[in-house]
């Protein structure tokens, strides 16, 4: 099975790579060209038996060289000792059954008819550990090549969480691919990769609102594939989200599959010339939710993130006095009509044509 497969893997390496002399960067490359031998993935595609035959290798290895980061320091100083090997064993920093058992159902090892990497809602009981789940499946999923989004509710476990895996993802290369947030800074970031909303917000209702970089990129490419390919179609992949029933756990961890646009186009080796970068060729990212039972809350779940873009103009200040020093007078309110008549609101008019 796949969970003994594991096992076996990880004895082998944690015996190899404990040793003080042990190099940790052949493991690393290793772990690498495993993942090197899997074919073209994406969240669609590539997740048959060989490739999660290879996966349970590659966890094997990130477990291992995180076991060797975290405690192997401290065990070695006790080698000497006679008490070394129990006394070490308990030192030692190791994955849990039950967070092998979900990575490995995360990726589908273990189902044979699963051939993609499915939107999934994965029940943890509390203290079973889902810091080390996240940051295991965020490393693998980084081997992989893809990017990877861990949100939380709360800044300080977001950190936290972070901070437990950092030394891993900086021996794997990761650190580009892998960002912890929380859920507030998703929504930021998500808005800022089509511009800066406020800045854009500022601009459209002072009349010099610009077509966004990715408008433009968008259209050149179409105009190029219709020249160049005889029009050929590409294909806009959606996420999907679903809700869950309430269950009996109080913490959950969940993936989701989520397209990205990037600026940054991928071409292949073989290919030459502009007519011939694509955009869904662009790295996938990958959504893991910690807490997520609390985004199903009434503080979270229905409710909008709402970015405010401030006008800061000096018309809009000198008509507001006026509205109060009207009201202070103790004279009629002010109607739409009388702010109009205002040289304050022609100005702003003016400045304002958006």
């Amino acid at each position: 099975t796949s969970f003994k497969k594991f096992e076996s893997k990880y004895k082998t390496f944690l015996g190899e790579y404990i040793k003080p002399d042990a190099e940790l960067n052949i493991l690393v490359q290793y772990v690498r060209s495993i993942a090197g031998k899997i074919g073209p993935l994406n969240c669609s595609i590539g997740w048959g038996t060989d490739t999660k035959d290879q996966i349970t290798t590659i966890l094997a290895g990130v477990f291992a060289l995180f076991t060797v980061l975290k405690s192997g320091a401290s065990y070695n100083r006790l080698e000497s000792s006679e008490e070394a090997n129990e006394l070490g064993e308990k030192l030692l920093m190791k994955p849990h059954n039950i967070q092998v058992l979900t990575l490995l159902c995360m990726f589908g090892c273990g189902f044979p008819s699963r051939s993609s990497l499915e939107s999934q809602l994965m029940q943890i009981r509390t203290g079973e550990g889902k810091s080390m789940i996240l940051g295991a499946a965020a490393t693998v999923l980084g081997i992989l090549n893809f990017r990877v989004r861990c949100v939380c509710y709360s800044e300080y476990l977001s950190t936290r969480d972070f901070k437990l895996f950092e030394d891993v993802f900086r021996h794997f290369n990761l650190l580009k691919l892998i960002k912890y947030s929380k859920i507030t800074s998703l929504s930021e970031d998500t808005t800022a990769a089509k511009g800066d909303i406020r800045s854009l917000t500022g601009s459209l209702i002072r009349g010099q609102a610009q077509p966004s970089k990715h408008m433009e990129t968008a259209v050149q490419m179409l105009h190029i594939e219709d020249a160049s390919s005889g029009g050929n179609s590409a294909t806009l992949r959606r996420s999907s989200r679903q809700r869950n029933q309430k269950g009996s756990f109080t913490d959950y961890t969940t993936t989701e599959k989520l397209p990205i646009r990037s600026k940054n186009k991928v071409q292949s080796p073989s290919e030459t010339g502009p007519a011939k970068s694509c955009i869904h060729d662009s790295v996938e990212e990958i959504l893991l939710v910690d807490e997520v039972d609390v985004f199903f809350g009434s503080e979270f779940y229905g409710r909008t993130y709402n970015q405010v873009a401030q006008v800061r103009e000096a018309e809009v200040a000198e008509i507001i006095k006026s509205i109060w020093g009207a009201f202070k007078k103790g004279g009629r309110r002010q109607r739409l009509s009388d702010i109009k008549a205002l040289a304050a609101y022609s100005n702003l008019l003016q400045k304002l044509p958006g």
